[in-house]
């Protein structure tokens, strides 16, 4: 049997960018990068997507000038099979340019929904204003 190619894992990022934009995947931030999401029954599994920050040189875009230093985001999706505990897939898009496009569009879909949820959570805490 082959092993899965990048075109693969980019259809599979794709299903979870959808299930992640309708609701149906719904994800927890364990810390300020990394967000997780458990599925429990027969096949119990986990997906940890963190995004991991790095030192780097960049082109100028003034070709007469020196290199700029920057900070550039990579991704790793990591899938774990909870009922053995064992790690069953990681997946990087250090090297993948499209790969992590799919995984910045991922993991921006799932800050803006806790961020909407915390907010909410914010609003139900706060006394009504009181008339008068």
């Amino acid at each position: 049997m082959a092993s899965p190619s990048s075109d693969d894992y980019k259809a599979y990022i794709d299903q979870i960018i959808e299930a992640t934009r309708s609701g149906t995947m719904a994800w927890t931030q364990v810390n300020p990068t990394t967000f997780v999401w458990e599925i429990r029954g027969p096949q119990a599994g986990r997906l940890t997507l963190q995004r991991v920050a790095r030192a780097a040189t960049t082109p100028s875009p003034v070709a007469t000038t020196r290199p700029v230093l920057g900070i550039v985001s990579s991704y790793v999706l990591q899938v774990t099979d909870l009922g053995t505990n064992e790690n069953r897939l990681v997946i990087s898009s250090e090297q993948d340019e499209i790969l992590n496009k799919q995984f910045e569009t991922l993991y921006g879909l799932i800050r803006s929904e806790i961020a909407r949820k915390n907010l909410d959570f914010l609003k139900s805490l706060i006394p009504p204003k009181s008339g008068g």
